[in-house]
């Protein structure tokens, strides 16, 4: 979900960019499929974007199609369309193309977590990630970092060979905030009033929820008043007695009321859980650049933060940071009291960072007089 909405909000970005601006840019969304994802169609109503289903791009997930880019060099299938599309400039979330003549690639790197955090990927998803990253690394004419913590680890594991080809581009979201009513008519639905603490992570390995849980379970025994909010999808049972463990726990506390999980939500229905939220809570050990963070700022919402470089770059000072593992200190900082306020206007701020995101990423995806952007998504 994450990905989907950067490069969903990438798009929208660099379009508001040129408004004001002279230059005639096209943009052409390639879909590695047969038909384009209704979700985004609703940029079908904007003459500079063209949606492409583009059934060529499976290639790339075949083993033929690795044959050819290892022999040829390139996917001659895939070459063709991107010609025959009269593309200049090929924007690509870190898979390999191939040796493309006719265009300059971009190569967005999300994060390096497989170097940072070996132990959340088995021995064959690194190898296949690294092969990934080091192809795309040596091939593209720039690279695409989300912040400077990002470039630090590239630095560290790459070295300073490809130095001149690093950009930094700061996500900065895309947000229309919902109406007061529009809010209420949400959360009516899930059966919640504003002020909650707000976690939206996936649960995958390294959001770390077992710490908010943790959390959570010591202030039920003081009949703590407040109540955590969660989406994104729960594992299913498995072989994993950690993972069973902790699923044990949830469902113990959503027993009790102060835990609630809503799975995979809507976006409309996440913004209006967002805007009456009291506080963000991010208990992650990783992140490339944490989406939901830069949602919170862009709304001034309180934050709770594991003390990673990369929070405290996006978050600043003004924020309540605690170790990893350090559950008494998300206890103490989830206690506090926080407004159940429902924000319907953006923080001064976020215009700003808006801005700065959209002339990075311009900077990044212009090359002299090429006139011409692709954004290909294969997932």
């Amino acid at each position: 979900m994450g990905g989907q909405t950067y490069l969903f909000n990438l798009v929208s970005s660099y379009l508001d960019s040129q408004k004001s601006s002279s230059n005639n840019h096209k943009i052409s969304i390639l879909f590695a499929s047969e038909q384009v994802p209704p979700e985004f169609t609703d940029f079908d109503q904007d003459q500079r974007v063209a949606l492409v289903a583009c059934p060529e791009l499976m290639k790339l997930r075949t083993l033929s199609g690795l044959s050819q880019l290892l022999l040829l060099g390139q996917i001659p299938v895939v070459s063709d369309k991107f010609r025959a599309l009269g593309l200049t400039v090929v924007f690509s979330p870190t898979i390999y193309l191939g040796k493309l003549s006719s265009q300059k690639v971009v190569t967005w790197l999300p994060d390096l977590q497989h170097r940072a955090l070996p132990r959340f990927f088995s021995t064959r998803q690194r190898l296949l990630r690294e092969v990934s990253y080091r192809l795309c690394i040596r091939s593209s004419d720039r690279l695409m970092l989300s912040s400077a913590d990002a470039e630090q680890m590239f630095m560290k594991y790459y070295g300073r060979q490809f130095e001149h080809k690093v950009n930094i581009v700061p996500f900065t979201p895309s947000i229309e905030p919902l109406s007061r009513a529009d809010v209420f008519d949400v959360l009516k639905r899930y059966r919640l009033e504003p002020g909650f603490l707000f976690l939206p992570n996936q649960f995958w390995a390294h959001k770390n929820h077992s710490v908010a849980v943790s959390a959570l379970e010591v202030l039920c025994q003081e009949n703590w008043a407040g109540c955590l909010v969660m989406t994104g999808e729960l594992p299913k049972r498995s072989n994993d007695r950690q993972s069973n463990a902790l699923l044990d726990r949830i469902s113990r506390l959503q027993s009790s009321g102060k835990l609630r999980c809503f799975g995979n939500v809507p976006r409309r229905d996440f913004l209006a859980l967002l805007q009456s939220s009291g506080c963000l809570v991010n208990p992650s050990r990783f992140e490339g650049r944490s989406s939901t963070v830069e949602e919170a700022i862009a709304y001034g919402i309180p934050m709770i933060l594991s003390d990673l470089a990369i929070h405290r770059e996006q978050a600043g000072t003004k924020t309540i940071y605690f170790g990893l593992d350090d559950a008494d200190a998300l206890t103490k900082a989830m206690r506090r009291t926080y407004p159940a306020l429902v924000r319907t206007r953006l923080a001064p701020m976020a215009k700003d960072r808006s801005r700065f995101f959209s002339q990075a990423l311009v900077r990044v995806l212009h090359f002299g007089d090429l006139t011409g952007l692709s954004q290909h998504r294969t997932g």
